[in-house]
Order: C-alpha cells, then sequence, then structure tokens
C-alpha cells in the first residue's frame, strides 16, 4: 500500500509525496523530501552534514546490505520504474514521518491549505502561526493516511514546536472527548491512530481546543 501525502506549495502547485511502506513504516527519500519542500537534494544533504545526530535521532536511517535489498524490492513493488535512481545504489538514506518534519522546521515551506468554511481550522491555523514555540505546522490533507484494521486514518494536523526541546505532535481535532458522544467506529480509528504514532515516537493526542493541540 503506498500512503500519500498531498498538500500546495508556496506557489500554489499541488505536491504529492507518496511514502515507501517499509518495515511496517513510512519512509520517503531524499529525492522525494527534496521535492516536497522545493529545495535541492544537496540542501538536505547541508542538512544532514549540520543536523545529522539530530536527524538519526528522529527517525532518519542509513540503509544497506541485505535490508537495502528489502527495501529496494519494496520500492520496485510500490513504484514500478518511477525511482529507478535507488536500483543502483548501494547505500540509501530514508527519512520516517517523524524525519521529514525535522526537515520541514528547517526549510523555508510556508503554505497550507485549510477548509475555508472551517472556523475551528481557521482558528487553530492562526494561533499557531503566532506562537514564537511553534516551528511548523501543517493540516494534514485527506490524502495522508493511517492503515489500520477498520480502514484508513486520516489524523488531523502536524507540529513541530521547539522550546527547551524540540517536540513533534500529531493532533486530532475533536468538540468533545467523551467517546459517548462520538461514534464507536471513530473511537476504534483514532486508538489505532494513536498507537501508530506512539510507536514512531510522535506525540499524538485528541484535543479540542488551541492549549491542548500545544499541551
Amino acid at each position: 500500500m503506498i500512503l500519500g501525502f498531498k498538500a500546495r506549495s508556496g506557489t500554489g502547485a499541488e505536491k504529492d509525496v507518496r511514502f515507501i511502506r517499509f518495515e511496517d513504516r513510512m519512509w520517503l527519500t531524499k529525492e522525494q523530501v527534496s521535492s516536497f519542500f522545493e529545495i535541492t537534494p544537496r540542501t538536505i544533504d547541508n542538512y544532514l552534514s549540520k543536523f545529522e545526530r539530530e536527524l538519526r535521532q528522529n527517525g532518519y536511517e542509513v540503509v544497506k546490505g541485505n535490508r537495502l535489498k528489502e527495501l529496494k524490492k519494496g520500492i520496485s513493488e510500490q513504484f514500478g520504474n518511477e525511482m529507478d535512481f535507488v536500483a543502483k545504489t548501494t547505500v540509501l538514506g530514508i527519512f520516517d514521518f517523524r524525519a521529514f518534519l525535522n526537515i520541514a522546521n528547517r526549510t523555508p515551506y510556508d503554505y497550507i491549505e485549510i477548509d475555508q468554511d472551517s472556523s475551528v481550522e481557521r482558528d487553530i491555523a492562526e494561533k499557531l502561526d503566532s506562537n514564537e514555540n511553534v516551528k511548523f505546522f501543517c493540516k494534514l490533507p485527506s490524502w495522508f493516511v493511517v492503515p489500520t484494521p477498520l480502514g484508513n486514518y486520516n489524523p488531523d494536523w502536524a507540529v513541530v514546536t521547539e522550546k527547551d526541546e524540540k517536540v513533534y505532535l500529531v493532533r486530532e481535532t475533536k468538540s468533545t472527548h467523551d467517546r459517548d458522544q462520538r461514534r464507536e467506529f471513530e473511537n476504534r480509528k483514532i486508538d489505532c491512530g494513536r498507537a501508530h504514532f506512539d510507536a514512531l515516537g510522535v506525540n499524538f493526542k485528541v484535543a479540542t481546543n488551541i492549549h491542548e493541540v500545544l499541551a
């Protein structure tokens, strides 16, 4: 299964990132990350040279040997010849979702698309934008999904904050915390999403206001 993250760039062009499914996690190559943020692969290399330790702690890995063979097989099955540059490489750096957000925190990417009819989304976006501790945020589009036994789950927000330390957040915004006021099917999907992001070391919560989004 290919997971998608589709949003718009600062130029207004639609950007489409298809995650590589490998070892039950979502991964991106350097070329995919640089394409999404409209920066060069060399810029990614510069980030790696300056912040490699932090990126490795947050989900960046270099794959080689038999593990790389399995990854290449998975890429071929999912993408066909679209990523033929991978075929000849002997080592490959890959970024999981948290490392992707870490790179986002260092780029000039500053475009977000929200539902213009949703006052809740607009209010949260404006308050995130004005908070000095928020280094990056985005409204995750419907194409960004987490596979669960109940079907695909699409969380609402991804946020990177930094005060004493860098924190990666994924938030589901709801009008209430009362599970009885929500559909049980929806609750169970949220529970699956929480387990997924907990495994990635990403802070996941259901939030009803901006204070809970940032808590």
